[in-house]
């Protein structure tokens, strides 16, 4: 009985960790982090620059209107507003469906590679999102030409607001601004994502070094001694380095390897 309750008590106690030789742990190999971060983001950041395929984007706005362009109706109600926008979320759905892609990329003239990257990754290629909760949808084309995400966002503004009417009845689509050619790339990331990776570099180097140091079974204080063994500590020997001149020694007690 006496044994399973000191076996309960030594399963319930806790494991504390010390930080503070943990930080120390660190800041003596802070050099070697500094060091290895940085030649992760310089391998990183050539990787990404070697790999990097430039991407030209092709936008327009649309806005949905709850009424067909041939309404007679003059005032616009805040139900309209509040319908339109409703709408506006199926509309986005539709836009991004298979069949008006489809008929958008046949008229778009655009090579048959681009027309099965369509089918297999569309979400890729083309993005449709409703801005803000209003009625006005942005349609952005992305390719690695620009004439084709160009041509394939003016294929789309032109056969969207027909498709669209036919599908959802009595209401209707406006194009706001029309598709411009691309004059630049967009933005890679390269730097962000070249300093997530040093970041994650020093961090994984900084948990390797604690690992390293909990492993460490050396006695190196007197804390230790108390600590693993509960015993009293008598005396201290120091190793002070082998100089007659006692103000130069920088190591006074050693303790273990």
């Amino acid at each position: 009985m006496v044994e399973n309750t000191n076996r309960k008590d030594a399963a319930d106690e806790e494991i504390e960790i010390d930080l503070v030789p943990l930080m120390y742990a660190i800041l003596n190999h802070l050099w070697i982090l500094i060091l290895e971060s940085l030649v992760v983001g310089v391998v990183a950041y050539f990787v990404l620059f070697a790999t990097n395929v430039p991407q030209y984007a092709s936008k327009f706005h649309v806005y949905v209107n709850n009424r067909t362009n041939n309404s007679s109706a003059e005032v616009l109600t805040s139900g309209d507003i509040t319908a339109s926008q409703s709408l506006a979320k199926t509309y986005t759905t539709i836009l991004s469906s298979e069949p008006l892609v489809m008929q958008a990329a046949e008229k778009s003239g655009i090579s048959s590679r681009t027309v099965e990257r369509l089918e297999k990754k569309s979400k890729d290629v083309l993005s449709v999102e409703n801005v803000q909760g209003t009625e006005i949808i942005l349609v952005s084309v992305v390719l690695p030409d620009a004439q084709e995400a160009f041509a394939l966002a003016s294929a789309m503004a032109h056969v969207g607001p027909k498709y669209l009417e036919d599908i959802v009845e009595g209401s209707s689509m406006k194009i706001i601004d029309y598709p411009k050619l691309a004059s630049k790339a967009e933005p890679s990331g390269i730097m962000k994502k070249t300093m997530i990776s040093s970041i994650l570099a020093f961090l994984l180097g900084a948990v390797v070094v604690c690992v390293m140091d909990l492993r460490n079974t050396a006695i190196r204080s007197e804390k230790d001694l108390r600590d693993r063994f509960d015993i009293p500590v008598l005396a201290v020997v120091p190793n002070v380095q082998e100089s007659y001149n006692v103000k130069t020694a920088k190591h006074y007690a050693t303790y273990g390897g």
